[in-house]
């Protein structure tokens, strides 16, 4: 559990820093280990965990803001493209209720 919420944590730090690199930690060895790369970089995504999986959701990359949902799995260390939102959006707010993730608020592109 230590390693998934470490993972958890560091995903969180590099969405904001506009990054497509993931780290776990390693608690028998008390090291990161980088982990296999999102397929798009970005800042601002929401992340989420749900039955084991993480969920990285909307964010931007300069200009371009996303709708796509990445999710990555730990025990195969791949990620995955879902169902995207129906709007793009970054710096969003998520809650996870009942295993079903909420995403709230955001910005579309457009002050």
């Amino acid at each position: 559990m230590k390693r998934f919420n470490a993972l958890l944590f560091l995903m969180l730090i590099f969405t904001l820093l506009m990054s497509n690199m993931a780290m776990a930690e390693t608690p028998s060895n008390d090291n990161w280990v980088l982990q296999k790369e999102m397929p798009n970089p970005r800042t601002g995504a929401a992340i989420a965990q749900v039955n084991g999986l993480i969920y990285s959701i909307g964010g931007a990359n300069g200009s371009t803001v996303y709708s796509d949902l990445q999710v990555y799995n730990p025990t195969t260390n791949t990620w995955a493209l879902k169902t995207k939102m129906p709007t793009a959006r970054g710096s969003v707010s998520t809650a996870v209720v009942n295993n079903k993730i909420y995403v709230m608020g955001g910005y579309m592109g457009n002050l």
